[in-house]
């Protein structure tokens, strides 16, 4: 999973994340790195941790109350995503309706490559996101048939056809916390 942030204003590059060009998966552990970031809009922390398969990247930013990043995917990925503090909109090429994450919020999500624009709306100034993605393929092998929603969803992986498992996020449980 490779993802990019662009400048609104000028359309540049801000920020890559995701699995490194140089990275390989090692038999005997975790990559992980940490990043920190200020621009116009946002400043925060970024960490990552990568193993085979699987990227991690936990977001702690400080923003203007209300923010537009335009993001591009450049590989597929299944994106289980956990906004903790603040709120985000988000619109994308591979969907007719705009995803809303309010805080304490979370879906799972296969994106083939992409183009979005993330709107943040954060009151407190402060936004806490969790991402998790998993290869297609590896998340897909985890699947069973027992339940239609996961079965449709499933079936939307295989095909490669960009889908979300519920089309409204979902409350973040005590468990998961």
């Amino acid at each position: 999973m490779k993802r990019k942030l662009y400048n609104v204003n000028n359309n540049e590059p801000l920020l890559e994340y995701g699995f490194p060009e140089d990275y390989s998966y090692k038999e005997d552990g975790v990559t992980a790195r940490r990043v920190y970031r200020s621009f116009d809009f946002a400043s925060g922390t970024l960490y990552e941790t990568f193993f085979e398969n699987f990227h991690i990247a936990f977001c702690d930013l400080k923003t203007k109350p209300s923010t537009e990043i335009p993001v591009a995917t450049e590989e597929e990925t299944v994106e289980m995503e956990f906004v903790l503090r603040g709120s985000c909109k988000r619109d994308s090429s591979e969907f007719d309706q705009t995803l809303d994450f309010d805080e304490n919020r979370h879906n799972i999500t296969y994106i083939r490559k992409q183009k979005a624009i993330s709107k943040w709306q954060a009151p407190s100034k402060s936004v806490q996101m969790l991402q998790i993605n998993i290869s297609p393929k590896t998340f897909a092998n985890y699947l069973t048939d027992e339940n239609e929603l996961v079965k449709k969803f499933k079936k939307n992986i295989l095909n490669k056809r960009s889908s979300r498992l519920r089309m409204q996020s979902q409350t973040i449980t005590p468990q998961m916390h």
